[in-house]
Order: C-alpha cells, then structure tokens, then sequence
C-alpha cells in the first residue's frame, strides 16, 4: 500500500507555507459548520461513505444503540479528514472503495493526524481485509452485517477506549499554552517566560506543541532559518537551544522541561508538568451531560478556556490544534447556553454569548444569539446596540456586512417591533 502523508494529500507542505493553513474566511466558514448544539459527551464517530444511503443506514443503526453520538457524516473524504483532524472523535467507520482515494490512504492519514481516533473499515469487498489490519484497523465490516455484527463491534470499541484511558501522572506543575505561554510549578507563581528573539520563542513553542518526539534538525532549521545557508542555520539552533536551557535552569524548570539530543534531532520532555489545553481537552471529554448537578462543572470548565492554543502568537503550524480546541469550546458554550435559556436563566445565557464574542468579535452566531434573547426580553435598544457592535466588528476585521441570516432575523424583528431605527 502507498501510504501517502497529510500534508501530499491535501496538496501543501507546511514546513513551505508563509501564510496560515486555512484563510480567515475558511476558518470563519468552518466555525459556523459547528452547531452549537453538537456538543456531546458519549463515544463520538464520525461516518464517510461515499454513497448517501449506506452513511444514512448506517446513521440509523448507531442511533439504536447506546452510549455513543455520530458527530459527523461525509461522503466527500477530504472534507471528512478536515472535520477529524478537528474534532478528533473516538472512532471513524470508513469506507474503502471511494471515489478518488482510497480508503486505506485516508486511514493512514487519520492515524497520523488523529492518532487515538479508532478505525473501523465498511465494506462490500473482503480482499481488503489483510491491508485493513496492516495499518491497525480495530475491526472490519463486511457489508451487509446486522446490528448484532455491529454491537459487537461497538463493545470491542468500548472496551479498547476504556483499556487505553491511563491514570493521570503526578503533577509538578502546569504549563500553560492557552493565550500567553506561562509555566507554574505546584505551590509557586505563574511564570511568563520571557525570550531574548522571537525565533527562540517559536522553537521552544514548536517542540513543546511536538513533546515526546524527536523533531530533526533539518526540520527545525527550515522552519526557522530557511532563507540562510545551511552551517549558519545549525549555529543558530544550536545557540538557541543553549539559551532556552539557560531560561529554564533560571526560572527553577529545568527538572520539569528537559530538551535532549538524539541522532536525529531535540526532543522536549515533560517530567510531571501537565499542559493545561491538553487537560482542558481531556476534562470536557470526561464532563457528564449538562444537568442541575453537573451545571457548576460545564461552567467552571467554559471558563478555564482562557485563550486560544498558542494564540498570542498564532504559529501556522499550530493552527489545526488551536481550531479543534476553539470549536470545542464554542460547542460547549452553545450546549451550556441553551441549557440555560431552556430552564429560564436566560441572563446566565446572556453571559455565555458575551464572553464568546469577547473572543471572537467576528463570530455571527454569537452576536445573533444576543440579540435574540434581548428580544426575548423585549429590550428592544440592547437589540439595536448588538446589532451596531456586530457590523462595526465585522467591517473593522474582515471589511464585510452581515450574513443574509443575521440581515433577514434582523429586519424581521424591526418590523415586528415596529422600529424606526434606520441603518
């Protein structure tokens, strides 16, 4: 088998791009893809078929089932790769004989993009099945199968999540990459690391987002350096490293941030330091569903996001992670909103969608899920303020007006309320 990498797939090499992975608009295009509502907290799968009947049969059987949410359903492949490498689900059933690519490739790519996401092959043919197993398939399906064939599957999933679910290490201390890069021992202050460029800054930033593996000197140089000759670009890297490990021995971090040389290049370890996205990850996932006694937990937990993954500096190739954990986020905010407005607390809501537009000024959804419950409260002038915060955020960031959405929600309640405002 041909197993080709992310990156040739979809036709980019990161190390060469001098621009983000995806453009504004695309990312403002694929945070309104998320409902709000999609947030779960049950075994998330994603489907990709390329014909619409199996994926809706398929739907339908896993919706008979318990404990576990189809989060996503995609007959185009690359579009279904994007939404994995984005929401990381537990497990992905993929078909193999589809149109363009195979999918044994696109497994391959989801082992290196969402490597504990599991797979499970659908397929009318059985000649695939010794290529299934070689890139590790947990189980392959042979269409048709019934809905026993498929519990089984399922409770094999269930237990192979469970087994791989390790306990917690001993904490040392955090480190923290949302917002602005700081690190904190147990019992002591935050420290905001400070750095003598911005180069080293971006070194320490890419083998800390790369922790546990080793990451080549070529790599590390051409991300970096890749306009200077090749000697200059090791004295640099090497001169780097020296005053990271400078930086770290005088902040008392040196136990708890290692960098080592191999053969083949630096990698950074982590001894007993936990990294707060990652634990923020990890607890959203391990959240019960939103109810009375679990509220205070989804509140405490949409408040610990207090900044985007490396967003102070906005690293391109850092972008793919700092989106999945923002659309976790704005799912949970969503779900967590909705709870409140359904069970009548619609000023708690209020300050959910506040505290996302804080964040994101650009985000639509936001500001119209504002205005509706103003209007719900009939506070017609906090309707008509939203709505003027919203255009001059979108015309000072993107230059743009308003969704035909918003525009039409927007008309439709002046006229109900007989406004006389006029834009």
């Amino acid at each position: 088998m041909n197993v080709i990498s992310f990156s040739e797939f979809v036709q980019i090499d990161l190390l060469k791009l001098k621009h983000l992975i995806y453009t504004e608009d695309q990312r403002h295009q694929m945070l309104r893809n998320y409902s709000y509502e999609q947030a779960g907290t049950s075994m998330r799968v994603i489907l990709v078929d390329d014909e619409q009947l199996a994926l809706l049969s398929m739907e339908k059987m896993l919706n008979d089932l318990e404990g576990l949410e189809v989060i996503g359903k995609y007959m185009n492949a690359i579009i279904a790769i994007e939404q994995i490498v984005l929401t990381q689900p537990d497990a992905v059933f993929l078909d193999i004989e589809m149109p363009e690519v195979n999918g044994l490739d696109v497994a391959a790519i989801i082992q290196e993009q969402s490597p504990a996401t599991e797979i499970i092959f659908v397929t009318a043919y059985d000649q695939y099945a010794l290529d299934a197993f070689n890139v590790q398939a947990m189980d392959y399906l042979l269409k048709p199968f019934s809905s026993g064939r498929l519990k089984k599957t399922i409770e094999l999933l269930q237990k192979r999540i469970k087994q791989n679910i390790k306990p917690p290490p001993a904490s040392k201390g955090n480190m923290r990459c949302m917002g602005r890069l700081q690190a904190q021992k147990v019992g002591e202050e935050s420290v905001v690391l400070r750095w003598r460029t911005t180069k080293i800054k971006e070194l320490f930033a890419y083998l800390l987002h790369n922790r546990g593996q080793v990451v080549s000197k070529d790599i590390l140089i051409q991300l970096l350096w890749p306009e200077i000759e090749e000697q200059k670009g090791i004295t640099n890297l090497q001169t780097s490293i020296y005053r990271i490990r400078q930086m770290m021995k005088e902040q008392g971090l040196e136990e708890v941030l290692l960098i080592s040389y191999t053969q083949f290049g630096y990698v950074l370890e982590l001894n007993g330091l936990l990294i707060d996205a990652e634990q923020w990850d990890l607890d959203l996932r391990d959240l019960s569903p939103i109810s009375r006694q679990t509220v205070a937990d989804h509140q405490r937990l949409f408040a610990a996001y207090t900044g985007d993954y490396l967003g102070e500096d906005d690293y391109y190739w850092a972008e793919t992670e700092r989106q999945r954990l923002k659309t976790m986020w704005l799912q949970h905010a969503g779900g967590l909103a909705t709870y409140y407005i359904n069970n009548e607390k619609e000023m708690d809501a209020l300050s959910i969608y506040q505290r996302v537009v804080q964040h994101d000024p650009m985000l639509e959804e936001g500001h119209l899920a504002i205005m509706r419950i103003y209007a719900g409260l009939n506070d017609s002038s906090s309707v008509e303020i939203q709505y003027e915060h919203m255009v001059s955020a979108l015309q000072q960031e993107a230059d743009m007006n308003p969704s035909d959405e918003v525009m039409t929600w927007y008309r439709d309640w002046q006229t109900m309320n007989k406004s006389t405002y006029v834009k």
